[in-house]
Order: C-alpha cells, then structure tokens, then sequence
C-alpha cells in the first residue's frame, strides 16, 4: 500500500499507522487489541477468569501464526520476548481465514487483532481478551504528506471513519 500512496496509484488508503515513513501522513481512526482465539471447550476456557489469559499462559499451546516477518508477528514475538515467555509457533499461515481453519481443526491457537475476526468466529470459536501484556495497533488512514488530497477522497476518508468507528461501537 505504501508504494501505491508513493507513486500515486492511490490517494488514500487504511492500514495500521502505529509507524509509518516520512513521506506520508497518517490519521488514526481507532485502537485495535490482540485477543486469543481458541475452539469452544479448550482447556484455556477452564483456567481464565473472566475470559482473559496472558502471553505466560499461552506458552504451553502450539500457536497458528502468520509469517514471522509480518508487524502482527513481531509485535507478538517482541512481547513474548520482554515478558520472557517463548511461544511455540507450530503452523504459519499467511491468511486470517486458513488460520481460522486451523484453529478449528485443532492444529492450535491463534492472537489476532479484534478486527480481524468479525464474521470468521462462527459458533465453534471462543474469543479470549489477551492481558499482560495488553497489545493493540492503531488503524487509520494514510496519504502522501506532499499532495493534497482530492474531494473524492477527503470524502471517502469521512465516510471510511463514520463506518469504522461504527462498526467498532457494535
């Protein structure tokens, strides 16, 4: 996405903005936070309260992971790290949905980010709130800090917000 921004293929586009090179502007729109995803009746249902778990209580279950160069990943890997817990990556897939298939066949468990999941959980996943510590990325929207945007996409921009900060509340 940030070459097409650079070359001018795109005005506008949605992404995490956490860090983003110089030549392009960022606004945040919201806050997303990692959860666990695991299947219904997982040994990790019976030991949290609350429905939360920490990074040393995953340590022992084989983790579904996309590739080990993707920011989700070393976000994950740098807490694992600082918390002094190493997490057994056994699957790496590089789509939400075959990790959700693998979650579901029982291959392991998966943290993804809340948005991420809306609409592949179905009845057979249960969502736990990962805490200590409590990762989060925040999404927004970018364009190139040298070109102004055009009307068009100053007014996707607003529509894009008003959407995401709805479909966030519900």
């Amino acid at each position: 996405m940030l070459e097409d921004i650079r070359s001018g293929t795109a005005d506008l586009g949605a992404t995490y903005v956490d860090s983003v090179p110089d030549f392009v502007e960022a606004k945040q729109v919201s806050r997303e936070v990692f959860d666990v995803i695991v299947p219904r009746g997982h040994p990790l249902t019976k030991i949290t309260k609350r429905s939360s778990v920490t990074l040393t209580q995953l340590a022992n279950f084989a983790l579904v992971s996309l590739p080990h160069e993707s920011r989700t990943r070393r976000t994950i890997d740098a807490a694992a790290s600082s918390a002094g817990v190493t997490l057994r990556h056994v699957a790496t897939v590089s789509q939400f949905t075959t990790m959700m298939s693998f979650v579901r066949s029982g291959v392991g468990i998966a943290i993804v980010l809340s948005g991420v999941i809306a609409g592949l959980l179905g009845k057979d996943l249960t969502v736990l709130n990962l805490i200590k510590p409590r990762l989060s990325r925040n999404v927004g929207l970018i364009w190139l800090r040298a070109r102004e945007l055009t009307p068009a996409a100053q007014g996707f921009a607003v529509i894009f917000e008003e959407t995401w900060r709805a479909t966030v509340k519900n």
